[in-house]
Order: C-alpha cells, then sequence, then structure tokens
C-alpha cells in the first residue's frame, strides 16, 4: 500500500513546520548538493512577464476565479525552462514556456486536485473520464497533422496557435521530429489518467500504442518506465530546445547510438528526480503515477527503500550519461559544433530541473520557500513540505535568486 497523509503506515513524526502536527510520511533525502547550482537565461526576467502576460490573455478563463488562477502562476513553472536553457532564442523558449502552461492546465484538469490547479468549469474536468481524455489527446495530435481546431474541444484553438508559433522556420525533419514526440508525450499524459478505450475514435487514432495500458495497475516498473519516459520524459521538450539553439539533431540522433544514449539517460534522470520531488503533490492529489508509488505496490518497499531503489536508477543514468557523453566528446562526432553545443545543453537539463523541483511551490505547497539544502530529511506535510538539513550541511545559492523576488527560507532545524 502506497503511503499517504490519511494513513497510518509508515513514519509518524513531529513535522518542523509550527504546530507540532504529525504527518505521514518523512523519507531521507539523497544528497544533491553535488548537481547544483543551475544555470539561469541571460533574458530570464524579461520572457517571465511576457509569458504571464500570455497565461493571462490565453488561460484564465480555465480557472474558477483569480484566486486559483493567481495561485497558479506562483508555481512559477516557467522557471524549469529557463534553468534547463539558459542560452538558446527567447521567442522559441517563451513560446516554449506557454506550451509548458497549457499542457500543466491540462494535468490538473486530469486530477491535481492541489492549491494553484486548474479547475474552473467543470465540464471541462477530465477526472476518471477515459473518453473525454482521449478525445482531447486524439485532437491535439489530429491538428499536428493538419487538421483544424474545434472550438468545442477545450483548448484546441489555443493548442492550434503555439503548434503554429512554435513550428514556424523550423527544418521539415525538425518539425517531423517534434510532432512525433509531442504526440508520444499527449498519449503517455492520457495513458496515465486511464487506459484507451478500444475502438475510439478510429478516423485519427495516433494513440494505438496505449490502447491496454493501464496506470493503475502497473505490473513492474519497468512497464511503468516504459509510459513514464514519454510523459514526464517529455522529449518534445528536447527537441525545442535544439529550435531554440538554431539546431537539429534528427539525422545525428538517427545514426549515432551513443547521442540516442545520452538523450535516454536524460530522460530518465529528468522523470525520476521529478518522480522524487513531486510525491508530495502527487499523494496530495491520490494520484499513483510516480517511480517511489510503484516501487511500493509492485514490490512492496517501504517508502525510504523505494527512494533508495529511485536514486540508484537515477545515478545508474547520470554515470551512463557523463560516460558516453565523455566518449562522444573525444571522437571525431564531437568535433562538430552543433553536437557540442547540444551536449552542453544536454549537461545543464539535470542541474536545472533539479534546481527548479527543489524550489517549486506546485510539488511543495504555496508560499514555500526552499532553504538552499539538497539533503535531509523530507517531511511531506499536507500544507507543505520541510526539508531538515543534516548537520554540517552547507546550502547551495539558486541560480534563480536574482530572478524571483523569493528570499531563500531559513533551514528549520537539522536532522538527527
Amino acid at each position: 500500500m502506497t503511503e499517504g497523509f490519511d494513513e497510518g503506515e509508515g513514519d509518524s513524526r513531529v513535522s518542523a513546520v509550527p504546530g507540532d502536527v504529525p504527518v505521514h510520511p518523512v523519507f531521507r533525502l539523497p544528497d544533491m548538493t553535488r548537481l547544483l547550482p543551475g544555470r539561469l537565461h541571460p533574458d530570464a526576467a524579461r520572457m517571465h512577464e511576457a509569458v504571464h502576460e500570455w497565461c493571462r490573455s490565453e488561460l484564465r478563463a480555465f480557472f474558477s476565479d483569480q484566486v486559483s488562477f493567481d495561485q497558479f502562476l506562483e508555481h512559477h513553472v516557467d522557471l524549469w525552462t529557463y534553468l534547463t536553457v539558459p542560452v538558446g532564442d527567447p521567442d522559441v523558449i517563451e513560446a516554449t514556456c506557454e506550451l509548458t502552461f497549457l499542457f500543466l492546465v491540462l494535468d490538473d484538469k486530469h486530477g491535481g486536485d492541489v492549491p494553484g490547479s486548474a479547475h474552473g468549469d467543470e465540464g471541462l474536468s477530465f477526472r476518471g473520464d477515459a473518453k473525454a481524455s482521449w478525445s482531447v489527446a486524439d485532437h491535439l495530435a489530429a491538428i499536428m497533422h493538419g487538421g483544424a481546431a474545434d472550438p468545442s474541444v477545450p483548448f484546441a484553438d489555443v493548442f492550434q496557435r503555439l503548434w503554429q508559433r512554435l513550428t514556424r522556420g523550423m527544418r521539415e525533419p525538425l518539425r517531423e521530429r517534434f510532432a512525433d514526440c509531442l504526440n508520444a508525450f499527449i498519449g503517455g499524459a492520457a495513458a496515465e489518467v486511464a487506459p484507451r478505450p478500444q475502438g475510439s475514435h478510429p478516423d485519427f487514432d495516433h494513440f494505438p500504442q496505449y490502447t491496454r495500458t493501464s496506470s493503475r495497475e502497473y505490473r513492474s516498473f519497468e512497464e511503468y518506465r516504459s509510459v513514464r519516459e514519454h510523459s514526464i520524459g517529455a522529449r518534445y521538450l528536447y527537441v525545442l530546445h535544439e529550435h531554440a539553439l538554431g539546431i537539429d539533431m534528427t539525422e545525428a540522433l538517427r545514426r549515432s547510438e551513443a547521442l540516442q544514449r545520452v538523450e535516454r539517460a536524460v530522460v530518465h534522470q529528468h522523470f525520476l528526480h521529478n518522480d522524487l520531488l513531486s510525491y508530495r503533490k502527487e499523494l496530495l492529489a491520490g494520484q499513483r503515477d510516480n517511480t517511489l508509488a510503484v516501487l511500493q505496490d509492485t514490490e512492496g518497499l517501504s517508502l525510504q527503500q523505494a527512494v533508495d531503489r529511485l536514486w540508484a536508477h537515477a545515478e545508474e543514468a547520470e554515470d551512463d550519461f557523463l560516460r558516453v557523453r565523455e566518449r562522444i566528446l573525444h571522437s571525431p562526432l564531437g568535433r562538430r559544433g552543433d553536437v557540442r553545443r547540444y551536449l552542453e545543453q544536454m549537461w545543464w537539463m539535470v542541474p536545472g530541473s533539479i534546481e527548479y523541483q527543489l524550489m517549486s511551490p506546485r510539488y511543495h505547497g504555496l508560499g514555500y520557500r526552499w532553504s538552499g539544502y539538497a539533503c535531509g530529511e523530507f517531511v511531506l506535510h499536507p500544507e507543505q513540505t520541510v526539508l531538515v538539513p543534516p548537520p554540517g550541511a552547507l546550502p547551495v545559492v539558486p541560480a534563480w535568486r536574482s530572478f524571483i523576488r523569493i528570499t531563500p527560507a531559513p533551514a528549520p532545524g537539522h536532522a538527527g
């Protein structure tokens, strides 16, 4: 049984926030300090203002009130992109952020019942509705294949405008790869909500591989990973990052198994770190599509054992990335300028992603202020995460300090 806030299993501790409220669960966070800090795009502040203005124009209607919309913006989800793509064309990066915001609204409609989630008209909620979820997925895929946006399909017109903006000026191989990766992401995300109904939308069935996938009954971590690396793995973002850098790695990736391994290693680190640091949010929303939950359910591990297993997988992926990257850099392929820019971009993906996930109010509760520590005990209070560092630990100076007016919180104490 996966541990949750309302269960009596697991560690019963006193929270490190005022009030001494017993909480479940607590786990020991592996030391991520060596992976930090990230690097921030120099135009982040201006892009942030532009992207949030776009959100006010295009996404406000999907929220029930101004308060929930303002809370959604307080998640600072665009910071992830400014940290993971620290160089590149600001116009492409802005549009990438806007697409991320749109997909997070869709994610919330599928079950993200946490403060700052998009609720709006309950008629737009897809929670537990496989037909509605897959109808939206099919329609978005149809738009990528030249179909027109149906005004009756939620989000379709916003997606179509973003699709046109992002693909303008793309070379055809990159555009095709972007469509393929985005198609896999949309299908993977929908598969996490519900298995695809048999025979649905036969006229434009872009997701046959997901017909029998049930996110609620994974038989193993490997089966779960095969879906998760498409959803949270989000390879379409890697294509957009290439677009922002003005490079196209489509042919090089097709020809080079080593470059494919680099991408796969970063994808795996990305979704594993995300599953670790977003666990509180997913518990609160009652979601089980998470490595920690799957390992507990399929292998009978305790929460801490699941954390340790996840971290072992992440370190294995990190080792593979470093080893293969070094081999490429010392090969004829590594003398190419586009390959070196690509490898540098992939290098920043991991620290940037971790830094965002450690500070994210979306994962750790509205008003959360990261103390800068990247190790210790993670206390998953229902209202907010508290990270209690061990004695002698040193905080990281976050790359985003000059960008967002958030003062890092003082450490709440030390883990014994």
